[in-house]
């Protein structure tokens, strides 16, 4: 057990869920299909990637990354969209990098 002493209420967890399902349901959506109908019908689409490269869980600084791709290639992964699709990149930087270790100390 990696957490002993933690005990949950399954069945519990379960009603939960299932009494808060409807109304998470309104609030769901296919982003694959979502995002492609709209390039489809020729909107513009803003996409924000706010950890950066450096917290990138493939390319950051480990141990201080987080668990997702932050940079332009979740925008294929994450969401499917093709590389034909994209017309603009922006980004923005800063001329450090800033990170603590695990005393709390910038290093």
């Amino acid at each position: 057990n990696a957490f002993p002493g933690l005990e949950i209420d399954v069945e519990a967890q379960l009603r939960f869920y299932k009494d808060i399902a409807p109304r998470v349901r309104g609030m769901t959506v296919d982003t694959i299909q979502y995002t492609n109908d709209a390039f489809s019908d020729g909107k513009k689409i803003l996409i924000e990637g706010a950890n950066a490269a450096m917290l990138d869980i493939d390319f950051g600084t480990y141990p201080f990354v987080t668990s997702s791709n932050p940079t332009i290639g979740s925008v294929l992964t994450g969401l499917g969209v093709s590389p034909t699709k994209i017309r603009g990149i922006y980004g923005t930087t800063k001329a450090y990098c800033t990170r603590l270790n695990s005393s709390h100390r910038c290093i």
